[in-house]
């Protein structure tokens, strides 16, 4: 009976999880209420929220790498950010922008010659050098924008 009572809140779960637009950890500690049990379910209740929780932030992190990891996969869509600073320093006549176009316009030829196993050899799966690359292209993009949204100031 216990195994149907966690079969059934983890079905819940997931379901309310599926269809619901509130946050994942206020569905979970919805679902999985340790209110009004004894002190012995109380702990169970509490483990198996923790657990739940923890699946809940490995999830977060897997789809914030999968929505980075898009460039791994597409290297071509690499070449959207580039057009967009491309315009922006084109437009508003920003050389931030223009050195983020750049950035990834290089980013898109060595993700493409990473995926057509140019610049490595055999097993490519673990990418270190993304943590050097990503945060780089990323305060490169936002000094882009702020730069783009500040108003250039007047020659005295």
């Amino acid at each position: 009976m216990e195994d149907a009572d966690g079969a059934l809140e983890s079905w819940r779960m997931e379901d309310l999880l599926a269809r619901s637009q509130v946050s994942r950890r206020g569905a979970v500690s919805r679902v999985l209420s340790c209110s009004g049990a004894s002190s012995e379910c109380s702990e169970a209740c509490s483990s198996r929220q923790d657990k739940a929780l923890d699946v809940i932030a490995l999830e977060e992190r897997r789809s914030l790498m999968s929505l980075i990891g898009i460039f791994v996969a597409s290297p071509w869509l690499a070449l959207l950010p580039t057009l967009t600073f491309a315009a922006l320093g084109h437009r508003r006549h920003r050389a931030a922008a223009w050195v983020a176009a750049a950035a990834w316009l290089l980013y898109a030829a060595y993700e493409t010659a990473m995926a057509r196993r140019i610049l490595c050899s055999g097993d490519c799966n673990i990418r270190v050098d993304l943590l050097l690359v990503y945060p780089i292209l990323l305060m490169l993009s936002v000094a882009a924008a702020i730069s783009a949204i500040r108003p250039r100031h007047a020659a005295v």
